[in-house]
């Protein structure tokens, strides 16, 4: 066999020299080779004219040079300055082969833009794609094959770049090379085939694509080999079986047939029904299923118990006296209340109907006690669906404006937008919300001619609601009003025809029906039934099991794809869990019988108070399967936590932790703590999204748990209690309370004297993650960060008052580092340095604050927030025509003032995206220039949802190519004000 070309070995390494002298390159004569023993400083001369031909030892050209140090600035001054890209080097390589074996991916893309030959072949028949395969440059790759690289040159081995692909396992570049029609079926010189090569090497998946792009799985070898044969002899039995199960002609072309996407979309949707408990969502539901015939039976059974449904809500809120109020966004202690009503829910009722004139539906019926409010994000945020939010009209107007914004800001905080936005913010695919009023039977609504029941207050709650949220969800125009019971009312028909309607275009924008889809489908009930009390699998074996009995060509994107299409249907819950992911099988096994049994108020009573269980004890409640397996779903679903209890493996809950406080947790009087430094923040969700704090919290106690476990520091414990929790680590300590009614999380944090860098840096580790639970729980909600008086909190005081995030950007954008806050509660005066930096120089010297922000840390919810105040006409013009101006981007007005149509993206959020392509967009100057417009709505806006600061990137020598370092290190997804 032919010795390996130099191409697939490493390259030699180069000399010190030779970097210092990349560093004057771009005075250098361009096309001219280098010497060996050249002199480093004949490079500095002026640039003389183009010379090609002068001998040397490796041939190499400047711009040889620069692509193997990977300078893409320098080969963009080299090709501007029309410097040669086909010479060549001693090895016969054009700087693209060097590029690209590199994987240096902004020189291919500059030499591929300069024009060079993607098919040039060096001394040994590689052409830049060999070079850039065999050595996983994967990225590198791409870009040859887009520009067009030639996918069936061979090189002197006689291999293609689909050889190499089997060979190296590079499954995502096999994918590609198939879809650019490259031969599958040739054999390299050594007689073996792209199929032989992965089958030797293992590479399941690769087996699999070569496969579905039609090789042939009974070529031999030149030595008389099959590839089956070739994975057995190595161990690769599945490759074997999988191979041998592909023989058969027709049987296979069935698979790959099975996988190819019909015309037809999928047949059946989620509908997502909230609301309170006792609002008549069962009722509703029960309604739905209820066909023409049926429903006069089933109003005449209904009559007598409807009243009875509209009392049971009266006697469970509204004569308790709890819900007097004169705001939407009033106190949570004097507004809203969650009590279940007897025979509530339990958890989310899961059913597959068929409705008349609708077609096939997946009901999900979400309890309205709010035990169960701390799960509920991993079965929400999916806008391929429909929500029903239902209030009950026999409760007076505010409360039903109380609930219904409940409901539509819940589901706000957990449906993240998605870009790019459209004008005032609204998400280019938003959540389709209707709302609908029930027990029209029992609250005095009047019927019309037509007898359908009349509620004129509904328009003036639309109004509202529109107005919090009709840039946010697509609201549809009518509110139905309707007892839940009558099946045949002009309301129900009139809803049912809105779910059919919203079917046909939800399944529009989602992956068509393939036979594979199908296949797994019929074979569910018999895989649920085999599982018995745990239908549970994990991703490996639903993968397993899929090849075995529906399809063993289906890849990972076939199987990916058909779990999602099995979620959209309602017929799989996929969570995604630490150790390896899960499919539950049964959706209503897990969000009815197991999570409505677990957080249900019955299981509540006799919970343990610390909410710790060992696995014994779990079992004892949960018999009738393996408690470490259904353990396992609840971590998934970030419930409990397991951790170590003096050696004996326990499972905390900290949705049961009723523990009350211990005196001296946060003692004045520690002598450690004696001039000692103090910090801490108020965490706020703005109105109306107040009330949603409490099961976000309890999801912050089980994600601190984890965090202490896998804290660095050994010198650390975590005491955690009802709406509480204390976190040590060394001498520092950091106190994490639930406050204000459930409407604010509190995190203070204090050392010892000279301590203030340490203690910032452990305030910035508990804020981290605070925002990691909420971008998995919440990503469509932003909290506030309001920040507590230093002095205050080392004083003790009873009261402390804390800065809205507005108060500290202004004064930053005044005074910088050096500003200071007047404290209205005390009259004192303390600095930025003292409240956030803990005092520290260090940290001062660290951070970049407030105005000197980069623009594209702005989250896309804040975006989405701008965009609403901007995109409309404002009376005096102040909208974001003007900030265009204001902000130098005048020349793109023309483009966005002539968009038209529902469709049309937000010029402010365009405009913001333009403007971010420059370094010296700052917060601090888009603050000034709406500030300057006098739009301080927008400039609060702006303050509220930005960081205050964020870590500075450190100091490090860099060459004159390297790309400036963005004042932004922190992601544009953080959900925290910081």
């Amino acid at each position: 066999m032919p010795a390996r070309p130099p191409w697939k070995r490493p390259r030699r390494s180069r000399s010190h020299s030779e970097n210092k002298t990349l560093l004057v390159v771009t005075s250098s004569r361009l096309n001219t080779r280098t010497r060996t023993n050249a002199n480093p400083t004949g490079l500095t001369a002026e640039r003389r004219r183009t010379q090609q031909t002068l001998g040397s030892s490796h041939g190499e050209t400047a711009l040889h040079i620069a692509v193997w140090h990977g300078f893409p600035r320098i080969v963009h001054h080299l090709c501007s300055a029309a410097a040669n890209t086909e010479l060549t080097d001693k090895e016969n390589q054009t700087p693209l082969h060097v590029a690209s074996g590199r994987g240096h991916v902004e020189c291919v893309r500059g030499l591929v833009g300069a024009g060079a030959c993607v098919d040039c072949q060096d001394a040994h028949g590689a052409t830049p794609l060999h070079h850039s395969l065999a050595r996983h440059h994967t990225q590198a790759a791409m870009i040859l094959l887009h520009a067009g690289a030639n996918t069936d040159i061979t090189d002197d081995l006689g291999e293609t770049p689909i050889h190499i692909v089997a060979r190296e396992g590079l499954l995502a570049l096999a994918q590609t090379l198939c879809a650019f029609g490259c031969s599958v079926d040739v054999s390299n010189k050594a007689g073996l085939y792209p199929l032989h090569l992965a089958a030797k090497h293992g590479h399941t998946e690769l087996v699999r694509c070569l496969c579905l792009a039609g090789c042939t799985v009974e070529q031999k070898s030149r030595d008389g080999i099959l590839a089956e044969v070739s994975a057995m002899a190595q161990g690769y039995d599945d490759i074997a079986d999988l191979l041998n199960k592909l023989r058969g002609e027709q049987q296979r072309e069935e698979y790959i047939q099975q996988l190819i996407p019909s015309p037809s979309p999928i047949q059946r949707i989620k509908v997502k029904i909230l609301g309170h408990s006792g609002s008549g969502k069962s009722a509703l539901v029960e309604t739905l299923k209820t066909g023409y015939f049926s429903s006069f039976f089933r109003r005449s059974k209904s009559n007598a118990s409807s009243t009875s449904i509209g009392s049971a809500g009266k006697s469970t809120s509204a004569m308790k006296g709890h819900f007097e109020m004169e705001s939407p966004v009033s106190s949570r202690q004097n507004s809203l209340t969650f009590e279940p009503c007897e025979n509530y829910t339990r958890g989310i009722d899961v059913q597959q109907v068929n409705i008349s004139g609708v077609g096939e539906l997946s009901l999900w019926e979400f309890s309205g006690h709010e035990a169960y409010f701390p799960v509920y994000d991993h079965f929400i945020g999916n806008t391929s669906c429909v929500h029903l939010i239902v209030f009950p009209l026999n409760q007076p107007f505010d409360v039903q404006l109380q609930q219904c914004s409940f409901w539509m800001s819940f589901l706000q905080a957990r449906i993240p937008p998605m870009e790019p936005l459209n004008v005032r913010g609204k998400p280019s695919k938003a959540a389709k919300v209707a709302l609908i009023g029930t027990h029209a039977d029992v609250a005095q609504c009047h019927r019309n001619a037509q007898g359908e029941y009349i509620a004129p207050q509904v328009h003036l709650l639309q109004e509202k609601l529109l107005d919090l949220f009709g840039d946010v969800f697509e609201v549809h125009d009518t509110v139905y009003v309707m007892d839940a019971t009558a099946p045949g009312s002009a309301a129900c028909r009139a809803l049912k025809q809105y779910l059919a309607d919203c079917k046909a275009k939800v399944t529009q924008g989602v992956p068509k029906v393939t036979g594979f889809l199908g296949a797994v489908v019929s074979t569910l009930a018999d895989w649920r039934a085999s599982l018995g009390e745990f239908p549970v699998v994990s991703w490996p074996q639903f993968v397993d099991v899929t090849h075995q009995r529906v399809n063993p060509l289906a890849g990972e994107e076939h199987l990916r794809e058909v779990v999602q299409q099995l979620q959209l249907m309602g017929e799989v819950v996929y969570l995604k869990a630490e150790a390896q992911d899960l499919v539950v099988l049964d959706p209503s096994w897990l969000t009815h019988h197991q999570l409505g049994h677990l957080l249900s108020t019955q299981y509540a009573q006799h919970a343990r108070v610390t909410g710790c269980y060992t696995v014994d004890d779990f079992q004892m409640s949960f018999p009738e399967c393996d408690a470490l397996d259904l353990l396992q779903v609840l971590e998934a679903l970030h419930l409990c936590t397991q951790c170590d209890n003096d050696g004996e493996i326990e499972y905390e809950f900290p949705c049961f932790n009723q523990v009350e406080t211990l005196d001296g947790l946060w003692e004045k009087g520690d002598p450690r703590y004696t001039n000692g430094v103090y910090g801490g923040v108020r965490l706020r969700s703005p109105a109306p999204t107040q009330y949603i704090l409490p099961p976000i919290y309890i999801r912050m106690q089980v994600q601190l748990r984890r965090s202490w476990q896998e804290y660095p520091e050994r010198d650390t414990d975590l005491y955690q209690w009802c709406g509480g929790s204390k976190f040590c680590s060394g001498p520092l300590e950091a106190l994490l309370t639930l406050e204000e009614g459930g409407e604010a999380v509190e995190v203070k944090v204090r050392g010892p004297p000279e301590a203030g860098h340490v203690a910032f840096f452990f305030m910035e580790d508990l804020l981290a993650m605070i925002d990691q639970v909420l971008v998995e729980m919440c990503p469509g909600l932003v909290l506030e960060k309001h920040v507590l008086s230093a002095e205050q909190l080392s004083s003790h005081a009873s009261t402390v008052y804390a800065w809205p995030p507005a108060d500290i950007y202004t004064a930053l954008l005044s005074g910088g580092v050096r500003a200071s806050l007047q404290n209205p509660l005390t009259d004192k005066e303390e600095s930025f340095t003292q409240l956030v930096c803990f005092g520290s120089q260090e940290v001062v010297s660290s951070i970049v604050v407030g105005g000197e922000v980069h623009i594209s840390s702005l989250c896309t919810v804040t975006v989405q927030r701008l965009a609403a105040l901007m995109d409309p006409a404002h009376p005096r013009g102040s909208d974001w025509c003007v900030l265009a101006v204001k902000l130098g981007l005048q020349q793109l007005l023309p483009s966005l003032d002539t968009q038209s149509g529902s469709a049309q993206h937000s010029p402010t959020a365009t405009l913001l995206h333009s403007w971010g392509q420059s370094t010296t967009a700052t917060l601090g100057t888009l603050v000034k220039e709406l500030r300057g417009m006098e739009r301080e709505d927008a400039a609060v806006a702006v303050m509220c949802g930005a960081p205050l600061y964020q870590l500075a990137p450190p100091d490090e020598d860099t060459t004159s190519d390297s790309p400036p370092i963005s004042s932004t290190s922190a992601t544009s997804t953080s959900n925290l004000s910081r």
